[in-house]
């Protein structure tokens, strides 16, 4: 396991360098300075180093903050930053390391900690500087990997912020392997389909939106989607049909109208003599 010693109030920076290093994203402390390292405060937030993560294409996942779910992570080979308060009597003084491992039946955490690369510290300790910082924890995972606990709505929601931060092929990874673990999650299924359309994958898109009007005949964003990815694929005049249905679906100042006006504009300057025959199937479904 990598070892960062910080520079003076510079922890996050180097656990952070540790966590992204363990999971193949090499970086050094100093290279991180300026992305999470906030001078005024004389430390760094979580929301920076969660973003710092995310940039790399790394899904960073918040844990629960139970010592089983640590425990867990360890078990798996990936290494847990944490966030300690280190004054829990008096003005706080916070501090991000990372546990890379459990001994003494579990009674000692081991640690990466400012210039100790291997800090061995009593559990009763280490819970009492974790509990006064509200058991911050996070796992940095590779696209495509589930934590070793997963919860569906932590896991769902730090998979939505990385395809938010514009990484749709590490979400898209993430979305798929969260279908394995609860299939047919409407969730799951959109951000599937988003993330296809946002890489121009769009026959993918187009089955993912066709299946899930094929569900919900109402479903107006579906059928905007699909519309986008038909006219990729060659069928704009199925597109134009499936926009005026969602339109006609819609009241007159809805805020999505515009989005979909648009859509039915593309299509219908992209319309020609005749379709290709593989689009009749998506007409089938999706306009029924």
């Amino acid at each position: 396991m990598p070892f960062f010693p910080q520079a003076d109030y510079q922890c996050g920076p180097a656990a952070l360098a540790t966590a992204l290093s363990a999971a193949g994203q090499p970086v050094s402390a100093e290279e991180l300075v300026a992305e999470v390292y906030v001078p005024g405060l004389q430390g760094s937030l979580q929301p920076e180093l969660l973003a710092a993560a995310r940039r790399r294409g790394l899904l960073p996942y918040v844990l629960r903050g139970s010592l089983e779910e640590l425990a867990a992570e360890l078990d798996q080979g990936r290494p847990v930053l944490v966030l300690q308060n280190l004054h829990w009597l008096g003005p706080p003084a916070w501090h991000y390391a990372v546990i890379v491992g459990m001994a003494g039946a579990d009674s000692e955490v081991i640690l990466r900690s400012g210039e100790e690369r291997r800090r061995v510290e009593p559990l009763w300790r280490f819970l009492r500087s974790w509990d006064a910082a509200d058991r911050w924890a996070v796992v940095l995972l590779e696209p495509g990997q589930l934590p070793a606990r997963p919860d569906r709505y932590r896991y769902l929601r730090s998979v939505t912020e990385l395809e938010a931060s514009g990484h749709s092929s590490a979400a898209h990874a993430a979305y798929l392997a969260a279908e394995k673990t609860w299939p047919g999650d409407p969730v799951v299924r959109a951000g599937l389909g988003n993330t296809a359309l946002a890489m121009g994958q769009w026959k993918d898109a187009a089955e993912v939106y066709s299946a899930m009007l094929a569900e919900d005949a109402g479903n107006v964003l579906a059928g905007n989607n699909l519309a986008v990815a038909l006219v990729e694929l060659g069928c704009p005049a199925t597109a134009v049909a499936l926009a005026d249905r969602a339109l006609a679906a819609l009241g007159a100042e809805d805020r999505r109208r515009p989005v979909i006006e648009d859509t039915r504009s593309q299509a219908l300057s992209r319309q020609g003599p005749r379709e290709p025959d593989d689009c009749r199937s998506y007409g089938d479904v999706s306009l029924r």
